[in-house]
């Protein structure tokens, strides 16, 4: 995996992860196409890679990709669970 794989994957699952342990639940279920399961389980196949290469494989080419679309296409139904309110 390219250097700058290594570093996408880690922004977008550092994101996946707090989005995803801090996202009310009605949130995260008006996200249903979301894999949240696979977002949580993605940091302990980094800390030992060795172990989880076709997980970390599967994260990089597939997961991370369609989680940006999905939540693009999200963001043109649901504009309200993107917005930032105090």
């Amino acid at each position: 995996m390219a250097a700058s794989d290594k570093a996408l994957l880690w922004v977008t699952c550092a994101w996946a992860r707090q989005a995803a342990r801090d996202l009310p639940a009605p949130v995260r279920e008006q996200l249903p196409e979301i894999d949240w399961p696979a977002w949580a389980a993605l940091p302990d196949a980094l800390i030992r890679p060795s172990e989880h290469p076709l997980k970390i494989w599967v994260a990089a080419r597939e997961l991370t990709p369609r989680t940006v679309q999905q939540l693009i296409n999200y963001r043109r139904v649901h504009p309200e669970l993107f917005s930032m309110v105090p």
